[in-house]
């Protein structure tokens, strides 16, 4: 098996994050696959996979959905939901924020994995205790991860169950894209309602390790969510305002679907105001004012600018600008691009240092992040097939970019941070 889970036990590049989605070959002691339908076929042998038509009176009426699974979750949704109170009790802030409602289902989100990796077994099974928390958090991460994107960008919804109720609905996260949520409405609800207030009629006793875990996992998506945002706004800003889709020239048809298809993902909000104290924490003040400010246009950055324009002169891109007044323009907003990146990597590695030696394990070892925590950037793309140049950045504290082709190479390093 060649996933995350193993590499961790191997003593190769990996993350905790990387071990919670990858999952998709385990097992509970109840022989019912962690991923359920979307495990691969050689775990769901033998497994009961009943599917009916969804019979309640919303937009999932008549949609397939799982009803083996659901008995299963009703069957241990007691002890997940008094696990979940008591995570919300002994982590409580108050007023509730998105923020905290993410750190609890990360919690159930993270239970198989962190069993494994803590008994340092690659198989499973794992208890359907924890399995059953995973599941029914699942449901919930993406929409709380939604959530508190409309937090950072103005645009937050009460933290109530009507508002998040409200924003499932809206979104129509209940029908997914091969069947619909099992749960009924009142189920969803009622862990809803635990899952922001923390208030059940029994809990149960969680430790500081598991909160800090959890807690540490939440920082880690939430700068993965503020990097999204960033990069978003940056490719925004660069294809749209600064250089015009008019005046990039695709040298192939090939090359135009795909600047063509990143285009169409943009949208002219480039003047959105993006509240980063939402999203990072006050340990990683530096990266908060990177990502809040705009180009920075003086020394030390002229330098590296101007090498940067260079790669832009030889021409080599699958994509042409066509005025060469255009080059400094491309380098000043990849160059701040970089700097911001090389800052966020080194946050994002702390904190992978920190779930490593909470649970045990080398913190040394080398860092393999996967989209949940770093998406991947729309601005590099662009930048790459402008200039024919990969940009390459390995995860560690002291980050260096590099870009290159098979021609030649350029190195930025981390120590351009010193004077931001």
């Amino acid at each position: 098996m060649h996933t995350s889970l193993s590499d961790a036990v191997a003593g190769n590049a990996w993350s905790v994050a990387g071990v919670v989605r990858d999952l998709e070959l385990i097992l509970d002691d109840e022989g019912r696959p962690l991923s359920e339908r979307r495990a691969p076929s050689v775990v769901k042998v033998g497994v009961p996979m009943v599917l009916k038509a969804c019979p309640y009176p919303d937009e999932r009426k008549g949609v397939e959905m799982n009803v083996s699974a659901l008995a299963q979750i009703t069957r241990y949704l007691d002890p997940v939901l008094a696990e979940i109170a008591g995570f919300r009790q002994a982590s409580a802030i108050e007023p509730p924020r998105w923020e905290h409602v993410l750190a609890a289902i990360l919690d159930q989100l993270a239970g198989p994995a962190t069993f494994l990796l803590q008994k340092r077994d690659t198989k499973g099974p794992v208890p359907a205790l924890r399995s059953v928390g995973h599941k029914l958090a699942a449901g919930f991460y993406g929409v709380v991860r939604g959530l508190l994107e409309l937090d950072a960008c103005g645009q937050g919804r009460p933290v109530t169950v009507s508002g998040l109720m409200g924003f499932v609905t809206e979104r129509k996260f209940l029908v997914g894209a091969s069947e619909a949520c099992a749960g009924p409405r009142n189920m969803i609800e009622n862990a809803t309602a635990v899952l922001i207030d923390g208030q059940y009629e029994s809990t149960t006793k969680i430790d500081r390790l598991r909160i800090q875990v959890a807690q540490t996992l939440a920082q880690q998506v939430a700068l993965g969510l503020a990097w999204e945002l960033f990069d978003r706004q940056q490719a925004t800003l660069l294809v749209l305002r600064e250089i015009g889709r008019e005046n990039l020239h695709p040298r192939n048809f090939y090359v135009e679907q795909i600047l063509d298809k990143h285009v169409a993902a943009l949208s002219d909000d480039g003047d959105m105001s993006i509240d980063y104290a939402v999203l990072v924490d006050e340990e990683e003040l530096q990266l908060r004012a990177m990502l809040g400010s705009d180009i920075v246009r003086d020394s030390p950055l002229q330098d590296e600018v101007m090498r940067l324009c260079e790669l832009c002169a030889h021409d080599e891109g699958g994509i042409r600008m066509s005025q060469s007044q255009f080059h400094v323009v491309l380098a000043r907003r990849a160059m701040h691009c970089l700097r911001v990146y090389q800052v966020l990597l080194s946050a994002l590695v702390r904190k992978e240092r920190a779930l490593r030696a909470l649970l045990g394990y080398d913190p040394n070892v080398p860092v393999k992040f996967e989209t949940t925590v770093l998406p991947h950037s729309k601005t590099f793309k662009i930048v790459e097939a402008i200039l024919g140049h990969r940009v390459e950045c390995e995860p560690m504290l002291d980050p260096t970019v590099t870009v290159r082709n098979h021609r030649r190479s350029l190195e930025f390093p981390v120590s351009l941070h010193a004077n931001t």
